[in-house]
């Protein structure tokens, strides 16, 4: 029906609705818009405070490098400076992911695990992906510790993949030791050998997150495994050298005392039991129990063979105290 045919008062109703609904129909696209704006004004703001992170920030970054030298230390420093609520999730994230790192260098499968879970909740795959990855190899490598080895094997081909694509040459070395040290766990250790040397050729001599030095500790590892000691020994001794000109006091630690089993495995009594000696020493230093805990039992097992079987008493004792309160699932099967 044309209006034209309508009568004049109903055209005048009709005309005065039609301009009425354009106008509400104005507005509502007007205060629409102004909602889309004031919201993407709001998450540019809260987003403002997080940037793309493609490395560890301050004062995680002095963390990291410190733990080698001080896991305590850090650790102890990371928990009397818990992140206040409205610091950034990527500042959480770094924060949780240092303090399983501390975890895992002291030999806490448990703490080690969950704080880098933790870690995860705070960050994605798609918005922070350099940070996402390096987190997940922190999973995975305390997923070891607990008994899973296996359980890490997802997180560490992810970030090798995403390592290759974004040609990032160091998280792309991090990501093929944990994985080297996950086979080993799994007796894959052609697997292991394979990542490890692939790791190994990729890592500087000195500097970053891996050495040369650190990553010839786990070669060494593999070989023992395999029972292998004389081959392990050069890695050992690689790894020794290296720590102890960087005063990497946990890590040397740790290769002395892989040193000094091999040398004991191998008939090199005195000197083996020498090094262990060392080991639990630099163990005690930098507050590493389980360490020292480790070092005692071998320590007692070379008086035993020596039969000095007081002394051997004497040694496991204080090892069964230096391990009692927690932690490594693998200190009873050693």
């Amino acid at each position: 029906m044309k209006m034209n045919n309508l009568p004049a008062a109903i055209c005048v109703k009709l005309k005065i609705h039609h301009a009425t609904h354009s106008h509400v129909s104005e507005l509502s696209l007007l205060r629409a818009f102004i909602l889309v704006v004031c919201v993407a004004c709001i998450a540019f703001v809260v987003n403002a405070k997080e940037v793309m992170i493609e490395q560890w920030q301050e004062p995680y970054k002095t963390y990291i490098k410190d733990i080698p030298k001080h896991p305590d230390s850090v650790m102890q420093a990371l928990l009397a400076s818990a992140p206040p609520k409205e610091v950034s999730n990527s500042v959480k994230a770094q924060y949780y992911s240092t303090l399983s790192l501390a975890y895992f260098a002291l030999s806490y499968p448990n703490e080690a695990l969950s704080n880098a879970q933790v870690a995860l909740t705070w960050v994605d795959a798609q918005s922070f992906p350099w940070l996402y990855h390096n987190i997940k190899l922190a999973e995975s490598q305390a997923f070891d510790i607990v008994g899973k080895p296996n359980a890490g094997l997802k997180g560490t081909n992810a970030a090798i993949v995403w390592a290759e694509l974004n040609d990032d040459k160091e998280l792309l070395t991090n990501a093929l030791y944990v994985r080297g040290a996950l086979l080993n766990s799994l007796l894959d250790y052609k697997g292991a050998l394979r990542d490890l040397q692939r790791a190994y050729d990729l890592a500087p001599s000195e500097g970053g997150v891996l050495s040369k030095g650190n990553i010839a500790s786990m070669l060494a590892l593999v070989y023992e495994y395999r029972k292998d000691d004389a081959l392990a020994i050069p890695f050992f001794e690689e790894s020794v050298a290296y720590n102890r000109a960087n005063e990497n006091f946990l890590e040397l630690s740790i290769s002395l005392y892989g040193l000094g089993k091999a040398n004991r495995n191998i008939g090199h009594l005195a000197l083996g039991q020498s090094q262990l000696s060392e080991s639990k020493q630099w163990a005690e230093k930098v507050g590493d129990e389980q360490g020292v805990a480790y070092a005692l039992k071998e320590l007692a097992g070379i008086e035993i063979s020596q039969g000095n079987f007081e002394r051997a008493n004497t040694m496991l004792k204080e090892a069964l105290v230096s391990s009692s309160d927690h932690r490594n699932t693998f200190f009873n099967h050693v």
